[in-house]
């Protein structure tokens, strides 16, 4: 089962980990990186390790990056199953 769940989100690229409100946004090559490493079988990339341990003080060091990460991939509506309000924790419970 994945540990994080990488995802583009509109007109950006964000990481999160399920069961917790802890998220970051990625620049664009970051995403790309991963989409890469995903398709590829890579193991998770040095700078994830580290942005790991200090966001969410998890070990990812030296594991494949299939099934570590969930990297969703781009829509054509820039639509994903991850949405803002449930990365920071709404669920749909807001007034919007």
């Amino acid at each position: 089962m994945h540990q994080l769940v990488a995802s583009p989100q509109q007109k950006t690229h964000l990481i999160a980990r399920p069961g917790t409100k802890r998220g970051l946004q990625l620049p664009t090559a970051r995403y790309d990186e991963l989409a890469r490493a995903a398709h590829d079988g890579a193991r998770v990339p040095g700078w994830l390790v580290e942005t790991a341990r200090s966001v969410w003080g998890m070990d990812l060091d030296g594991q494949p990056i299939n099934p570590a990460v969930l990297v969703r991939p781009r829509t054509v509506l820039g639509y994903s199953r991850a949405t803002w309000e449930i990365n920071k924790g709404c669920n749909f419970n807001c007034v919007h």
